[in-house]
């Protein structure tokens, strides 16, 4: 398999977001800083990563994913045997759930 890296720094737009959640099972290694994903878009990823097996490194920094959209990406890792690393930094997280999201599951930065 061949390893693909790529860093997107996509505009506001959701039509281009969900299309990306498609694609992302496509590649192994994702950049997706500073897109504002919110909530819905952290459920979106948290979806995909459910049932992907190609991605190994997502990078989501600084996308204003708060509190719930963490928790919900960490539960996505569960069932998630390819993926080594999700960094989380740079996002409006509480102490208490950064503490949490390390107890849940070591691959979360």
């Amino acid at each position: 398999a061949k390893t693909v890296h790529l860093a997107l720094q996509l505009p506001e737009n959701p039509w281009i977001k969900s299309r990306f959640v498609q694609w992302m099972f496509a590649i192994n290694w994702l950049v997706f800083i500073s897109n504002v994903i919110l909530g819905a878009g952290a459920v979106a990823l948290a979806e995909s990563l459910k049932t992907n097996t190609t991605l190994t490194w997502l990078n989501v920094n600084h996308n204003e994913i708060t509190d719930n959209g963490a928790l919900v990406l960490a539960t996505a890792l569960e069932g998630n045997e390819s993926l080594s690393t999700l960094c989380l930094l740079k996002n409006p997280i509480t102490a208490a759930v950064r503490k949490r999201l390390k107890e849940m599951d070591p691959r979360i930065k």
